[in-house]
């Protein structure tokens, strides 16, 4: 349940309405009209956010903090707001930046302050920051590879995807709403730019339009010294897995290709044939056969070598 579905009264009772009418008049979002409610402008917003928690979002969203933010640093904030608790614990190898960090610490405060409002009201509706989808998506907004991204977390691929999505879908909300600054909004725009990447993001299953975001230059010339360290291991950790590629690839040549094929040159015939198509590709993939590393079995996403690129 969420604000705006209790609002309306689906699937809830009058007592849990007359709640969260409290909580909403409490923030401001609700006037007393005679005998009924007005909605204000800031109930304006909340009604427009699709989230979880409306109120919590929108809260968060009217912080100027977030302005003085990177994109990157934005979309950390923003990730660990709309995280899901998991009962499952999983393990994700990136550090969240010492700037989400230091924003995430200070927005506890309003964590808290909306916690005890909603308990004292009896709401219980999640007002969540997890840290840890931070590293996440953050990683992702830095150009992070995605088979890098899949292999350092045990988090699976269609888990990955989903998580980066819906941090999309409130990226892009954001430009549209009422109140928010048109620092944040740029910021939101700015984000969504280094977001849209394959497979997150695609022309089939999940399109972004180019009016929605703000192309600008790379994200490394932004990034803090703790950033820049975080990026300069994540390239260090794409240079690796394309050392191992190559080192994992079998040397052939076409004597080899004759002696798989098995029997001598009189027997198989098309020798010939063959050393003329080995000539006619001028070197083409000579001397080189890919083969998949030991034990990876996983199918590679169409367009990955694009990504790693």
């Amino acid at each position: 349940m969420s604000y705006a579905s209790a609002s309306s009264l689906q699937g809830t009772t009058w007592p849990d309405f007359l709640a969260v009418t409290d909580v909403l008049s409490k923030y401001g979002y609700l006037e007393r009209d005679g005998e009924g409610y007005r909605v204000t402008k800031m109930g304006k917003l909340g009604a427009s956010v699709r989230a979880e928690n409306e109120l919590w979002i929108s809260v968060v969203l009217l912080s100027e903090s977030l302005a003085e933010l990177s994109p990157v640093h934005f979309v950390g904030v923003l990730a660990s707001l709309i995280a899901e608790e998991s009962r499952l614990e999983s393990f994700i190898g990136f550090e969240t930046s010492a700037e989400t960090m230091a924003t995430l610490t200070d927005l506890e405060i309003l964590q808290r302050s909306l916690v005890e409002h909603q308990a004292s009201y009896g709401v219980n509706f999640p007002v969540n920051i997890i840290v840890s989808e931070s590293a996440l998506a953050e990683a992702w907004a830095r150009g992070v590879a995605w088979q890098v991204m899949v292999d350092s977390t045990s988090l699976q691929e269609g888990d990955i995807c989903r998580k980066l999505r819906r941090l999309l879908d409130l990226l892009r909300q954001i430009p549209r709403l009422p109140v928010i600054s048109d620092a944040i909004k740029m910021n939101a725009k700015r984000a969504l730019s280094l977001m849209d990447r394959f497979p997150v993001a695609d022309d089939v299953t999940y399109s972004i339009g180019q009016e929605e975001k703000l192309e600008e230059g790379p994200v490394e010339e932004n990034l803090s010294d703790a950033d820049e360290e975080s990026l300069y291991h994540d390239q260090e950790l794409e240079s690796f897995h394309s050392e191992k590629d190559i080192a994992d690839a079998e040397i052939i040549d076409p004597d080899s290709i004759r002696a798989e094929a098995g029997g001598d040159e009189e027997e198989q015939g098309g020798v010939d044939d063959d050393d003329e198509i080995w000539q006619e590709m001028g070197g083409r993939h000579r001397g080189i056969r890919s083969s998949p590393p030991p034990g990876s079995e996983r199918a590679q996403l169409p367009g990955a070598e694009a990504i790693e690129d």
